[in-house]
């Protein structure tokens, strides 16, 4: 099983990396904050599974770590919301819109919560809580993305999608020429 566990990590190391290069190469080339707002994800992403490696393959570290979690989990506060923030940057990118005020005080009581919850005793609720709260902010995300992508009209899809029959259409026009 530890095996599969390495496997796993290892994995999950190597797609993470090759999406946070391929989106710095891209944001070189083409200076879209866009490209280096999912590179930076990804970097998190795998600082956060380096994290859970660790724990899961080190027993000091994850005495020490779990102990640090307990009292001050800084490390996994920054981490989970960086992780929110630049969630709420790629959605609003991929809906071409500006962050709105209810997404500022979504990520602003993501972080009081997370700053907050230490405070409790220690137990099992501690721990789902603090985690629950990061759930909750990418099911509103995710629930709000998909709400403004259904409701898109059909104009506004056809001006900002290149549609696969033109492509077809034009290649019909460009082989009778040959």
């Amino acid at each position: 099983m530890d095996i599969l566990l390495i496997v796993y990590n290892v994995g999950l190391f190597i797609l993470f990396s090759a999406v946070a290069t391929l989106g710095m190469i891209t944001y070189l080339r083409n200076r879209r904050a866009f490209f280096l707002t999912v590179a930076l994800l990804f970097i998190f992403l795998i600082i956060n599974n380096i994290l859970i490696f660790l724990t899961e393959q080190i027993p000091w570290f994850s005495d020490r770590f779990d102990q640090i979690f307990m009292t001050t989990p800084l490390p996994k506060t920054i981490l989970l919301v960086a992780h929110s923030i630049f969630l709420v940057l790629i959605l609003d990118a991929a809906l071409q819109a500006k962050i709105q005020n209810w997404q500022y005080l979504l990520i602003i009581a993501q972080t009081l919560t997370l700053l907050f919850v230490p405070m409790l005793p220690n137990n099992a609720f501690k721990v789902w809580l603090f985690y629950f709260t990061s759930e909750i902010v990418r099911f509103v995300l995710a629930a709000y993305g998909l709400y403004v992508f259904k409701n898109i009209g059909q104009e506004e899809q056809g001006k900002n999608c290149f549609h696969i029959d033109i492509q077809i259409s034009q290649l019909k026009g460009t082989s009778k020429n040959v």
